[in-house]
C-alpha cells in the first residue's frame, strides 16, 4: 500500500499485510495552534463593539473551526490505522530488499539497473563516461531522468505539484505571493508592542481615536490619513515576508525527501532529474521500517504528506513565526511613524492628495506653508509648497485655500510669517480680494522699511 496522501478519503485498514502507514508528525502541533487561535479570537470577539468587526471575527472563527475539525479527523484516522496495523520492529532479517541489496559487499554499481523497477520507456540514465571512454556507474549514487507526471502518479500526489515546488524554489523564480486587501486588517499582529504604541501616539497628535492593538484599526487610520503609499508599502513588505516563508517551506519539504529532485529540460516528456544516494535510501528505509525491493517501490512508499498545494497555508507559519520574519516590515513602519510623529506637518501634502479637508481644517495649526515638501507626482520627485500641491490636484482643499476665512486664519497665525505667506498667496494668484485690501499694507510697509 502507498502511504496515504488524502486523509479525507482514507478508510481504516483492518489487516497488517500492507506496508506501514506514515504518521504525519506535526498534526498535534497544528491542532494546538488552531485551538489557541480560536480561543484568542473568541476573547477578542467579546470586546468587539463594531457589528462589522464581530461579523468578520465570526467568519474567521468559523474558518478556523472547520480547519480544526479537518485536522482532528486526520489525527483520529492515523491513530485508528496504527492501532489496527502494528509495524514490524525490524527489517534486518527480512528477505532480500534494497537495504540488503545495496549493503551487500557483492553489489556492483551496474547491478542497480536490475532493481530500478520502472518501465524502460519512462526513464533514462544520463550517460557519463570515464577516462577509459566507457560508461562508469557510481557505486553510491543513481541518477534517473524521468517524467514528472509518472513520478507524481507513483507518489500519488496531484499532477503539477513537483514542477510547482521546483518553480518556487528556483533561484530564477518569478513566484509572487499576492495578499488580499482584507488581510491588511491584521497589520497589528505583525508589529511589536512599541510600534503599536507609536500608532496610538500618532493618533493622539491628530486627535484620532485609535486602539492600534485591535484588528482593522491601523489600516483604517492609514486610509483616513491618506497614507495610501505607505499602506501599499506595508502590504508589499508582508507579501515579501510570505514569499520568503513559502520558498523556505518548499525548500525544506524537498530537502526532507530521501532523494533529490531537479529540473531537467532534456525533452518535452522527461523533465525531472532524480538523484538517489544509496546510504540515504538505506537510512530512510530503516527509519520508516520500509520493505521494498526496487527504486520504483521506494518512490511509491516515501512520505509525501507535505508535498501538496496546501503547503503554502500549512507550512509557511513555521518560518513566519521566526523572530526576524517581519523585520523589514517593522523597519518600514517604524521609519514612517517616526517621520510623522517628529514632523506632523509632513502629513499635510498627503491630506491634499487624498482631499481630506476635514482633517486638514481640524489640524490646520500643524500645517507649514512657507517651505517646499519633497513629494512624488506623476512618477517624478518634486519640491512644492502646499499651495502648489493643491493647485496640482485641484480639489476641494484648493477651493478652501482661496477663501477669505482660510487666508485670514493663516495670516494672523504668526506675525513673523505673515509677509512670507502673503507673498506666496500672491505668487500663486489665489489671494482673496478682501484679504488683498486688508493686507496690502504688508507689502507697502516692507518697501517703506527698505
Amino acid at each position: 500500500m502507498k502511504y496515504i496522501k488524502s486523509f479525507e478519503n482514507f478508510k481504516p485498514i483492518t489487516t497488517n499485510s500492507h506496508k506501514p502507514f506514515k504518521v504525519k508528525k506535526n498534526l498535534d502541533t497544528n491542532i494546538r495552534y488552531l485551538q489557541k487561535g480560536i480561543k484568542s479570537l473568541r476573547n477578542r470577539l467579546e470586546k468587539q463593539k463594531s457589528a462589522k468587526g464581530r461579523s468578520e471575527m465570526n467568519k474567521d472563527i468559523s474558518n478556523k473551526v472547520n480547519k480544526l475539525s479537518d485536522v482532528t479527523f486526520k489525527q483520529l484516522k492515523q491513530a485508528e490505522y496504527l492501532k489496527n496495523n502494528p509495524v514490524k520492529e525490524s527489517l534486518e532479517n527480512d528477505e532480500e530488499n534494497l537495504i540488503s541489496i545495496l549493503s551487500s559487499p557483492d553489489f556492483e554499481a551496474e547491478d542497480i539497473e536490475k532493481y530500478i523497477g520502472l518501465d524502460e520507456n519512462t526513464y533514462k540514465i544520463p550517460r557519463e563516461y570515464g577516462s577509459s571512454g566507457s560508461y562508469e556507474y557510481d557505486k553510491n549514487n543513481l541518477t534517473l531522468v524521468v517524467n514528472s507526471r509518472n513520478i507524481e502518479e507513483l507518489a500519488n500526489i496531484e499532477v503539477g505539484t513537483i514542477p510547482y515546488f521546483l518553480q518556487i524554489t528556483s533561484p530564477y523564480s518569478s513566484y509572487e505571493y499576492t495578499m488580499e486587501d482584507d488581510e491588511l486588517e491584521y497589520i497589528n499582529s505583525y508589529l511589536s508592542d512599541e510600534l503599536i504604541e507609536k500608532f496610538n501616539k500618532l493618533g493622539k497628535i491628530f486627535s484620532y481615536k485609535i486602539d492600534a492593538s485591535e484588528q482593522g484599526e491601523i489600516n483604517k487610520m492609514l486610509e483616513y490619513f491618506c497614507l495610501y503609499k505607505e499602506l501599499k508599502d506595508i502590504k508589499s513588505k508582508i507579501e515579501i515576508a510570505n514569499e520568503k516563508a513559502i520558498t523556505s517551506a518548499a525548500n525544506k519539504i524537498l530537502k526532507e525527501l530521501p532523494y533529490k529532485i531537479d529540473s531537467k529540460y532534456t525533452s518535452k516528456d522527461l523533465d525531472l532529474e532524480l538523484n538517489f544516494h544509496y546510504p540515504d535510501i538505506i537510512e530512510y528505509m530503516k527509519e520508516h521500517k520500509m520493505n521494498v525491493k526496487t527504486i520504483k517501490e521506494f518512490i511509491e512508499n516515501v512520505n509525501y504528506n507535505d508535498l501538496n498545494f496546501e503547503f503554502e497555508y500549512e507550512k509557511k507559519y513555521d518560518f513566519l513565526n521566526e523572530e526576524n520574519a517581519y523585520e523589514s516590515l517593522r523597519t518600514e513602519v517604524e521609519g514612517m511613524l517616526d517621520n510623522f510623529i517628529d514632523s506632523p506637518e509632513y502629513l499635510f501634502p498627503r491630506l491634499i492628495e487624498g482631499n481630506n479637508i476635514k482633517l486638514f481644517k481640524k489640524k490646520l495649526k500643524l500645517a507649514e506653508f512657507i517651505y517646499n515638501y519633497d513629494i512624488r507626482i506623476d512618477y517624478k520627485n518634486e519640491r512644492m509648497d502646499l499651495f502648489e500641491i493643491a493647485k496640482h490636484y485641484n480639489n476641494d482643499i484648493l477651493k478652501w485655500f482661496k477663501t477669505y476665512i482660510f487666508q485670514k486664519t493663516i495670516l494672523d497665525r504668526d506675525a513673523n510669517e505673515s509677509i512670507i505667506i502673503y507673498k506666496l498667496l500672491k505668487e500663486h494668484d489665489i489671494v482673496d480680494p478682501k484679504i488683498e485690501k486688508e493686507y496690502e499694507y504688508l507689502i507697502a510697509g516692507e518697501k517703506y522699511n527698505l
